[in-house]
């Protein structure tokens, strides 16, 4: 029978790496300790003692060095403490990431607690039965089990459309119209915005600088409604209604995209509202 010796090598400088690195790369505290604690047992040394001299090396003031079982197996303190490793920074740096979190944590609670009073009995619903189908648990609580869905509301019933032909058309259902046809798709809630950013990349500094005096007290939106574009928006994130200046005329290019628009999304009664218009 043949038999095999395996013999077992242990190096000071890697178990001292690799235990600084867990600690304050993996912010692994506790697996940092229990490797210094079981590379530095000692029957002379105290459970107590063993945990300071591994909190002195994770601090940078000790250093295991040489090879077990070679005889050079060793802790050194050193004379100057290594910079680089050094538990007030790393308290202060997981003190400043738990403050953070914190602070991210009641946003996102303001925001939860926002939507769930903007979200009606039947919305709520219709989300938990949603999210309890992925994780088995209901994501609002305190809602009645029976909700009556009621889509008696124009905005609704708006709303309601928009999401079910969503997948049934390639134009955005948002953005700013120009005069001549060019269509422009923004996010819901950034028109405002995009319009402000067109403004600075299309006019001099003198003419940007006039138009934000003339509208900064609305938004940039009213800028290029004066200028004959189009806003084709809904606050209720349903279909899109157009915003345009008072008895603005529309160009032909304007109003065959428009029909286009309403057409692709099955609103045949708006579609042959512009038809008409052209005639």
């Amino acid at each position: 029978m043949e038999r095999k010796t395996l013999t077992m090598r242990v190096e000071g400088e890697a178990i001292t790496q690799i235990a600084r690195e867990q600690c304050y790369y993996s912010n692994k505290f506790d697996s940092a300790m229990n490797i210094l604690i079981a590379s530095l047992q000692n029957e002379e040394l105290e459970e107590g003692q063993i945990a300071g001299i591994a909190l002195a090396i994770l601090d940078g003031r000790a250093e295991i060095k040489g090879t077990y079982p070679d005889g050079d197996y060793r802790l050194e303190y050193l004379e100057e403490q290594d910079e680089k490793w050094k538990l007030d920074n790393l308290i202060g740096k997981l003190a400043a990431d738990l403050e953070r979190q914190k602070k991210e944590l009641q946003t996102m609670f303001q925001k939860y607690l926002f939507v769930l009073d903007s979200l009606g009995e039947w919305e709520k619903n219709r989300l938990n039965d949603e999210y309890f189908e992925e994780f088995q648990e209901r994501l609002f609580e305190d809602i009645p089990a029976s909700a009556e869905i009621e889509c008696c509301s124009g905005l609704l019933k708006s709303f309601m459309k928009r999401m079910n032909d969503k997948e049934e058309h390639t134009t955005e259902d948002y953005g700013w119209l120009e005069p001549d046809g060019t269509f422009h798709g923004v996010e819901w809630g950034e028109h405002a915005k995009w319009a402000d950013d067109w403004l600075q990349e299309n006019l001099t500094e003198e003419e940007y600088e006039e138009t934000d005096c003339k509208y900064r007290l609305y938004n940039a939106g009213d800028a290029l409604v004066d200028r004959g574009w189009i806003l084709l928006h809904n606050p209720s994130q349903g279909i899109a209604f157009p915003t345009e200046k008072e008895n603005h005329k529309r160009t032909k290019a304007q109003k065959e995209f428009l029909y286009e628009y309403y057409m692709e999304r099955k609103c045949y009664s708006e579609a042959n509202e512009i038809w008409k218009e052209g005639e």
